[in-house]
């Protein structure tokens, strides 16, 4: 599978949701250039219950014929043929794996999927964050646009809201898209000193890469991560841009639901040019 490209890592259980993410995943990948990867995981059971390896190889089959068919139906529909992978083993372990042996440089993954497999909850996730050192986008509805227009940044008093930068600077410049900050309406005198490094640090990039963003605050009595997702449906934002130890807050907003997609990135996640992506 393997091959010169970066590729776009999409787990896949066959529903309309996993199709969603393929199509955020192909509006992507044409634009840099990169390959698309379909991935189902055939689990082996638990140990009470294994699958035995006629079980499983009848499964292999059964995918195979699927993802034959499938494929050329996305071909004809979005002008985009992506690649396929049936994997045997653990979820979140054998996605990293895969992830790593295919150039992955970044998972879009359907809402459905997140439901469906118990594993991929905010504690999965954040695991396979980890484990694949790459960004994770959750999307629940197709991309209204070929192309990302308004980015959603929410910033903090933590220092570690530095790391989204580089992101926000390279979706800004590559999408030519707006980044839109936003921040808490009121916090402590401490944090707030901190806050407002985190904002000074983050104006002084965006004025230097000539970058168009706005900052925006919290509404006073409303819990800023709801304030955030609030905002981005105002807005019809495209994406909304969080670290990964924030991402728990954004999963409890009922009213998000992900129906505007949210990058996850981790601290130890360096910046690769998506589709140059690496």
């Amino acid at each position: 599978m393997a091959d010169n490209k970066a590729s776009i890592l999409v787990p896949w259980d066959f529903t309309e949701t996993s199709e969603n993410a393929l199509q955020h995943a192909i509006n992507l990948a044409k634009k840099a250039d990169n390959d698309v990867i379909l991935m189902h995981i055939i689990e082996k059971g638990s140990f009470f219950a294994k699958k035995s390896n006629k079980a499983i190889e009848a499964e292999r089959v059964e995918y195979e014929a699927k993802f034959k068919a499938l494929t050329q139906e996305f071909f004809m529909k979005y002008t985009f043929k992506p690649k396929y992978i049936i994997a045997v083993g653990e979820l979140i372990k054998t996605t990293a794996e895969e992830a790593k042996k295919n150039k992955v440089n970044l998972i879009i993954i359907g809402t459905n999927h997140l439901i469906r497999e118990s594993h991929m909850k905010t504690k999965g996730l954040l695991k396979l964050n980890m484990l694949a050192d790459i960004p994770i986008i959750i999307a629940k509805t197709p991309p209204p646009r070929p192309y990302y227009i308004e980015v959603v940044f929410p910033i903090d008093h933590d220092k570690k809201n530095k790391d989204k930068v580089a992101w926000a600077i390279y979706l800004a410049k590559y999408y030519s898209c707006n980044i839109n900050i936003i921040k808490p309406f009121s916090i402590d005198s401490l944090d707030k000193k901190n806050l407002n490094n985190n904002i000074y640090f983050a104006k002084k990039a965006f004025d230097n890469k000539g970058i168009i963003y706005g900052i925006k605050t919290a509404k006073k009595d409303e819990n800023f991560h709801t304030s955030t997702c609030n905002f981005s449906q105002k807005i019809d934002a495209d994406l909304i841009l969080v670290m990964s130890y924030a991402f728990k807050h954004f999963a409890e907003v009922e009213k998000n639901e992900f129906s505007i997609p949210v990058m996850l990135v981790n601290l130890n996640q360096k910046i690769r040019k998506l589709g140059k992506f690496n």
